[in-house]
């Protein structure tokens, strides 16, 4: 059993040994827009969400629950929970695209300290360590209340098993957790203001395909499945997507589109830099450096577009919106490369590779009267893709070479879209046989921590199979090429008054 912990929604799925979907399910769950960069989820609401999840699962796969040996979770991160001694929340969740911390990030940016290297020597409001020091400035009654402040997946493992734990792939990643040099560093920690927090940390830290516990009887009563379930941890989604799509091949990108986006590479060697997060030292496997990047909005501003120009109901059925994209797509493929001179920044939600400005905001360059909102959809998707290559072009340029892109999440569902990533990458872009990648990589975390498969790098191997290929098309390319360059030029010359704007300046 593998459980996906997204943005508005919690996805289940059951696999075989094999990496064949047995039943997938999904369920949504609301996020609150406070303000500005201000957003929160209720985790009473998320956790009724999960276990309907898996019992729609359950029951979708009219399969004996007694066969499932494990369960593994992975989420988004770093979406924040500050819980009491019993394991209550406090306040509601600080959902992981929540900036109010960008002052917290800009001080830590500042200090300099030499465990910044591991993250590109650049900080992200949305980190846990930020957000923790926002807590602390802001609601420090609160904050020192606080028994525990974890991540949303580290607290739905202990509603499962009643342990505070967390994987070594998430606080490795955005948590300044450097596992060769003892995990968090005191000075800094002391450094940034945050000395009294260790207590509040997680008590253990687990490798991806670990086994943590058994399920807690009354949980796995309550879920439907057997109290002998193992409960094995998994990590990032992105990293889940990345076990998803085997990014063990050398040259191999994995590439998760939803309503973020993460490119995920190994290095053997570290790669200091930079533009990018990482080198992260052994947050997939031992003995493996993870080169990332990033987009903070990427399907979100799709949805976005179809709020405001369309209907807004959530409640809308999937079938409905499926079939609205589709029909957006077949009249937006009409449109030529470039979409006659529109351009799209994408930084809706800030930027966080190469710049980690959290107060970038998005731009639409080109609009004439000759625009309709199909060229606005396509440079959407246009912008949102040349993004992507920024940050493909950084992995060159520092020796992570790109060979194949392996794309998965929601937005890979889409043709147009990703022949407009291969045609502006000039690269071939995978579609894996499973397009939910997070949860087959959720599944090879099980079948790993049950030793179904001796590691994480066997199980991919036996569970990850291919589906179709998009090649790019280079007269495409030699057009998006020119588009790319003014794409490039467009935060730099704006960046002065989109600061102005985005701090609620007056003076133009």
């Amino acid at each position: 059993m593998a459980v996906d912990v997204g943005t508005e929604g919690v996805r289940a799925g059951i696999f075989d040994l094999k990496g064949n979907a047995v039943a997938i399910s999904r369920v949504k769950c609301a996020i609150r827009f406070l303000k500005e960069g201000w957003i929160e989820q209720d985790p009473y609401e998320l956790w009724k969400t999960l276990k309907k999840s898996i019992l729609c699962c359950l029951n979708t796969s009219h399969i004996n629950s007694s066969y499932i040996g494990g369960i593994s979770i992975d989420s988004a991160t770093v979406t924040l929970i500050a819980v009491d001694n019993k394991g209550n929340p406090l306040r509601p969740a600080i959902l992981w695209m929540d900036t109010r911390a960008y002052k917290e990030a800009e001080m830590i940016n500042h200090t300099n300290h030499p465990i910044l290297k591991f993250v590109g020597g650049n900080i992200s409001p949305e980190w846990m360590i930020p957000k923790m020091l926002w807590l602390k400035n802001n609601e420090l009654d609160l904050y020192k209340r606080a028994y525990k402040i974890v991540g949303v997946m580290d607290w739905l493992v202990y509603k499962l098993t009643g342990q505070w734990t967390a994987s070594l792939c998430n606080v490795s990643c955005e948590w300044n957790y450097v596992s060769f040099l003892g995990g968090w560093q005191k000075d800094f920690l002391e450094t940034v203001g945050l000395e009294d927090v260790f207590a509040k940390l997680p008590d253990k830290i687990y490798q991806m395909g670990s086994v943590i516990s058994e399920l807690k009887p009354k949980v796995a009563e309550e879920i439907g499945l057997s109290p002998h379930t193992l409960v094995i941890e998994s990590g990032i989604d992105g990293y889940a997507a990345a076990l998803g799509v085997n990014v063990f091949k050398a040259g191999r990108v994995s590439y998760i589109l939803g309503s973020s986006s993460g490119y995920v590479a190994l290095s053997s060697t570290p790669r200091f830099s930079s533009g990018i997060w990482g080198p992260v030292p052994d947050a997939i496997v031992p003995g493996q450096w993870v080169i990332e990047g990033g987009q903070t909005s990427a399907g979100s501003i799709i949805r976005w577009f179809r709020e405001n120009f369309f209907y807004k109901n959530t409640e809308e059925s999937l079938e409905k919106e499926h079939n609205l994209y589709s029909q957006l797509d077949k009249e937006a493929e009409k449109i030529s490369p470039g979409s006659e001179g529109l351009i799209v920044l994408d930084y809706w939600q800030g930027n966080r590779i190469p710049f980690g400005d959290s107060l970038a905001k998005g731009v639409v360059v080109g609009l004439s009267l000759n625009h309709t909102y199909l060229h606005i959809y396509r440079a959407i998707l246009e912008g949102i893709a040349y993004g992507g290559y920024h940050i493909v072009k950084i992995f060159n340029n520092i020796g992570v070479k790109v060979n194949e892109i392996w794309a998965s999440g929601g937005g890979s569902k889409s043709r147009l879209w990703m022949q407009i990533h291969a045609d502006i990458f000039n690269i071939p872009i995978i579609l894996p046989k499973q397009p939910e990648a997070s949860l087959l990589g959720d599944a090879i975390c099980v079948a790993t921590g049950e030793e179904i498969y001796a590691s994480l790098q066997e199980a991919a191997n036996n569970m990850v199979q291919i589906g179709n290929v998009i090649e790019p098309r280079f007269v495409n390319h030699k057009i998006y090429k020119e588009y790319f360059q003014r794409y490039l030029r467009i935060y730099p010359t704006l960046r002065g008054l989109i600061h102005e704007l985005a701090r609620g300046t007056s003076e133009i």
